[in-house]
């Protein structure tokens, strides 16, 4: 491939912004933070007071004044040529009741917008400068195995949420080619943060489909404010269309391990009444190409049906929905969905559907600050 066509490549190398450790005061952490929607005013106050250099410090778009003081004070370095990053993060979840032990990685690259599938139109100047968005796409990881393996690693640290997160530099101009090759069609659906739709490339975190460490995260619900005996008419209304069973209710985690037996071909979630010992398992089969990405579509438009009115509060967390079901008393039902299918999630974005990262929450998100966008 010659350097024309390599620049025609949906993803590129760039020359990033990152700490120099040796001038920020060396620990990662107190310069890292999570991402700005994930930040209340306090926790961004205390991030600020952890280190005068932190990235919160720069929150805010377009690009922030203290960019250039912090270049001028060797605390930002810019990268000495266009590069690539792996960026992995190893950490600790429950899939189907069962604590495991997980590594993500994905290449922080330019990602043109042209490749993104299913995208919400998003301007660039409605994203954060600072905000490293994620986003999943269809090359097998193997494909990128040379840009991998002569990674030179940057920093590794363990923030405060027992996440490793680690960083390596791809600078060797024949593994950049490479990965730029493996990549140049690549067809991405972005599944955290928000990726501009229009204007130049930006720095996003591509993760291959066939990750381990890809997980992303159910979305319960609460149904508030209906009316007495909704519940009851809901699962009528469903068992005219779709399949119904009774089981015993024995815990969030027994609802997740049910959920996660059913085939990729059955969009599938489990209700469960206030102060209920049974909960009812609805299973729906899907059209060709929609599968498990549409469980929580199918589910919203379900209850629109029969509730127009209806107050759904959204959890990611089995537990904490159980717990707000018995405690909120304007809950009536909790709905129990299963996480988006990776796989079919892309398919659905080819489709040219739009969708939204909200649906399908990833875990745990990437942290900010390893490396800024390089148009300061």
């Amino acid at each position: 491939m010659t350097g024309k066509e390599t620049s025609m490549s949906h993803v590129r190398s760039f020359r990033g912004l990152r700490y120099d450790l040796s001038k920020s005061g060396g620990d990662p952490l107190a310069l890292c933070a999570p991402a700005p929607d994930a930040r209340s005013a306090p926790r961004r106050a205390a991030l600020r007071e952890r280190n005068p250099w932190n990235v919160a410090h720069l929150e805010g778009s377009p690009v922030p004044t203290p960019v250039a003081d912090w270049l001028g004070k060797g605390v930002l370095v810019r990268e000495a040529a266009p590069s690539l990053y792996v960026y992995r993060q190893t950490f600790t979840a429950t899939v189907a009741g069962v604590d495991d032990r997980f590594t993500r990685a994905g290449l922080v690259a330019l990602l043109d917008p042209s490749a993104l599938a299913g995208a919400v139109p998003t301007a660039a100047g409605d994203v954060a400068w600072t905000s490293l968005p994620v986003a999943v796409h269809d090359v097998p990881s193997d494909r990128l195995e040379k840009a991998v393996s002569s990674a030179t690693p940057l920093l590794r640290f363990l923030d405060d949420d027992s996440v490793e997160h680690s960083l390596l530099l791809v600078s060797d101009p024949d593994a950049v080619r490479d990965a730029e090759e493996a990549l140049a069609q690549v067809r991405a659906v972005a599944v955290d943060g928000r990726i501009p739709t229009e204007g130049p490339s930006r720095p996003v975190l591509l993760v291959p489909f066939d990750s381990p460490g890809l997980l992303l995260r159910p979305v319960h619900r609460i149904c508030r404010g209906v009316p007495e005996g909704a519940f009851g008419a809901l699962v009528g209304a469903l068992s005219e269309r779709h399949l119904v069973e009774d089981f015993p209710y024995l815990g969030a985690d027994a609802a997740d391990s049910l959920l996660d037996t059913l085939p990729d071909d059955v969009l599938g979630f489990c209700l469960r009444a206030k102060g209920s010992d049974e909960m009812k398992l609805v299973q729906i089969r899907a059209d060709a190409g929609r599968r498990r990405a549409l469980d929580t579509e199918v589910l919203r438009r379900e209850l629109e049906t029969e509730f127009p009115g209806a107050d759904l509060r959204a959890l990611t967390e089995g537990h904490d929905a159980m717990e707000a079901l018995e405690t909120d008393p304007d809950a009536s039902f909790a709905i129990l969905s299963r996480p988006v299918h990776v796989r079919s999630l892309l398919d659905l974005a080819k489709t040219g559907r739009n969708w939204d990262p909200a649906l399908a929450p990833l875990h745990p998100r990437p942290c900010e600050g390893l490396v800024l966008p390089p148009d300061a």
